[in-house]
C-alpha cells in the first residue's frame, strides 16, 4: 500500500513515516521540507495549494495527516514559551 504522509518531516510524522516503512508500506511524505525517514519518496509541496497537494497525493492509497503550523506567533501564557518559561499568574 503507499502511504502519504502530510507533515511527515517534522517530529512526529518523521516516526510515524518510519513505522509505516517497517510495516512494509511505500511512504510518501509530502511536506514543506525535505527531511524524512530513510526510505521514504519526499514531496516538496505546500499543503496549503490544493492543486499541487492533489497532485501529490493522487497516487497514494491512504493520507496519514499529521501535518501542523509551527511558529505561528501564538502565545499561550499559562503553557510557557519556547523556552518553558511561564507568566506569573496575577
Amino acid at each position: 500500500m503507499r502511504v502519504a504522509i502530510t507533515g511527515g518531516s517534522g517530529f512526529i510524522g518523521h516516526h510515524v513515516a518510519a513505522l509505516t516503512l517497517v510495516e512494509g508500506h511505500d511512504v510518501v511524505v509530502v511536506d514543506h521540507a525535505q527531511c524524512a525517514a530513510p526510505g521514504a519518496i519526499v514531496r516538496l509541496v505546500d499543503i496549503t495549494d490544493a492543486e499541487a497537494l492533489a497532485g501529490a497525493l493522487a497516487d497514494c492509497d491512504v493520507v496519514r495527516r499529521r501535518s501542523s503550523m509551527t511558529g505561528s506567533g501564538v502565545n499561550w501564557p499559562h503553557l510557557g514559551d519556547e523556552k518553558g518559561n511561564r507568566e506569573p499568574e496575577r
